[in-house]
């Protein structure tokens, strides 16, 4: 396998050689190599700094040709064309190229290296493409001290890969006008879609590996359990004192019906007792000098008096 390597690492020079060869003849059959004055349908001026300025607006290219570009060139306009990707090839020998504008295609991919061998670039502008993510061997083996990327109406979908290739970049490449398409932070509820990157960076949530996965599964289903126990003893607890309240009020109500027949059978015995004595108008009377009056209720002291009779034989009232 090593062997493999080394030889296709000795060989990639000769092939990225014959590529270049192959595409130089390509734009020659096309008419579109002038040998370094001016691609064809393209205007190159100075600006007003003196600036070489390549201007292939709405060209309809659908590729770089660079072999027609002077070296000399200092700014690259590509908008609006039909570029669908960039290679090592682009921009290779455009050594004094400060900015590249390509906004406006259809760039849904970067090769490795495609900015490499460009010391004097600052800016680059992929505004309005379809890229979906950033890939830090886009700036593999640069040579440039800092470049400003734009990114505004790029489809990047904002997740752990592109925050950790931003980070990688960060030192030579800066970032900008990155709207979120989608992504994954860590709020539920959160909304990603139109935001800003830098609006939900430090909300992006990681993207788990297999065994944390399997981790965070098993803790979850250890802490369901947990909480299946906690319940069930609170149940039995609660459970216990209810059984327990009952069986004391049980207790409470069997103690005061007896009671209360205890009580009842004194009151009975009581009420007959009282009964008894007050069905009974004679009061036995153990001396003679006394005795119980029925007819006056009351007790008359003294040996009863026998009736006297007057002369006509009618009875007198006692004295």
């Amino acid at each position: 396998m090593q062997k493999m390597d080394v030889v296709l690492h000795n060989r990639l020079p000769g092939i990225f050689q014959l590529v270049f060869v192959l595409s130089v003849v390509a734009q020659l059959v096309s008419g579109d190599v002038t040998f370094g004055s001016c691609p064809n349908k393209c205007t190159c001026e100075n600006d007003n700094d003196g600036k070489l300025v390549i201007d292939c607006a709405d060209a309809d290219y659908d590729y770089v040709p660079v072999t027609s570009i002077p070296c000399n060139a200092k700014k690259l306009l590509f908008i609006n064309n039909n570029l669908q990707k960039l290679s090592r090839m682009s921009f290779i020998g455009l050594r004094e190229l400060e900015e590249i504008d390509v906004s406006g295609n259809f760039i849904s991919y970067i090769e490795p290296e495609s900015f490499a061998g460009l010391p004097s670039l600052q800016r680059i502008n992929l505004v309005q493409n379809d890229l979906t993510t950033i890939e830090s061997w886009y700036f593999r083996d640069v040579s440039f001290q800092h470049v400003a990327v734009s990114l505004d109406g790029n489809p990047v979908y904002c997740d752990e890969d592109l925050k950790e290739n931003i980070n990688l970049i960060k030192n030579q490449v800066t970032v900008g006008g990155l709207i979120c398409a989608g992504g994954e932070i860590w709020r539920v509820l959160g909304k990603v879609k139109g935001r800003t990157y830098e609006d939900v960076e430090s909300q992006i949530r990681k993207n788990f590996e297999s065994w944390e996965i399997a981790l965070l599964t098993l803790s979850s289903f250890v802490l369901f359990l947990i909480i299946i126990l906690v319940v069930n003893v609170i149940y039995r607890v609660k459970r216990s004192d209810y059984t327990t309240g009952e069986v004391m009020r049980s207790t409470n109500r069997r103690g005061s019906n007896i009671r209360k027949s205890y009580h009842g059978s004194e009151n009975e015995e009581a009420n007959e007792a009282a009964q008894s004595t007050s069905g009974s108008r004679k009061i036995p009377m153990k001396s003679e000098d006394h005795y119980y009056d029925e007819d006056d209720d009351a007790v008359v002291f003294g040996a009863p008096q026998k009736p006297k009779y007057s002369d006509s034989g009618s009875e007198e009232a006692p004295l």
